[in-house]
């Protein structure tokens, strides 16, 4: 083998590998070389939701089902990681890459050539961009646990004219139903936490403060964003 990560990992064998490479290199060059792009924009949003909008985007910009795309972003994302500063394939050139993913999945010779571009593509965007996404995201995560999904629903909790004390004689305790009142109620799933999922209850009230601090939060941010783009630039 020529390249790193073929030496290192043998992909022979792994079916589903070869049938993100069969597909992947079965789409036209002009399709092909706009898929790094793609793939990219998906590894930079934060949610999943969002990743699946840029698969989306991708497949209508494109022109191409989402079934057989997913399987060329797919292989993108994970080759373009690995050509950054700690993936496998870091330091290897393309043309190695594409020799070795020729000799293992027997491309024709128009698609080896092709192959080459490609590679070449996914290295640039992982050096010149995706490496500071990366660490990016490594900072942003570190520290205090992050958000990893967020559901919620609506609960009714029934309102009785008396509430029973542990000193009272239940034989006489006899509440009468007045009403019901809805909560929500939200469960947060965590990552990096002791307990990995926070539950809470929510007024409409209590709802309305936390939806108005996270729009001020969202407006701060966009600033801070715009001001470090700004000096980027």
């Amino acid at each position: 083998m020529k390249s790193k990560f073929f030496s290192k990992h043998d992909v022979a064998g792994d079916k589903e590998f070869e049938r993100d490479v069969e597909v992947t290199f079965q789409l036209k060059t002009e399709i092909l070389m706009r898929v790094p792009e793609f793939a990219f924009r998906s590894i930079e949003v934060p949610t999943t939701a969002d990743k699946q909008k840029v698969y989306d985007d991708a497949a209508t910009e494109l022109g191409v089902p989402r079934a057989k795309l997913d399987h060329a972003l797919k292989f993108s994302r994970f080759f373009m990681q690995e050509l950054t500063a700690k993936g496998d394939a870091s330091g290897d050139d393309p043309n190695d890459l594409a020799t070795d993913l020729t000799d293992h999945f027997k491309l024709p010779e128009d698609k080896a050539k092709i192959a080459v571009s490609y590679f070449s593509r996914l290295k640039t965007l992982a050096e010149e961009k995706l490496h500071l996404t990366l660490l990016k995201q490594a900072h942003s995560e570190s520290a205090l646990p992050i958000l990893r999904s967020v559901t919620a629903h609506v609960d009714f909790r029934a309102v009785f004219d008396e509430t029973y004390n542990y000193d009272q004689d239940v034989s006489k305790f006899s509440p009468k139903l007045l009403c019901t009142v809805p909560v929500g109620v939200v469960q947060l799933e965590l990552r990096g936490a002791h307990n990995d999922a926070v539950f809470m209850q929510l007024s409409r009230r209590s709802l309305q403060a936390l939806v108005d601090h996270l729009v001020a939060l969202q407006k701060q941010m966009d600033i801070a964003e715009s001001q470090m783009g700004a000096k980027e630039k």
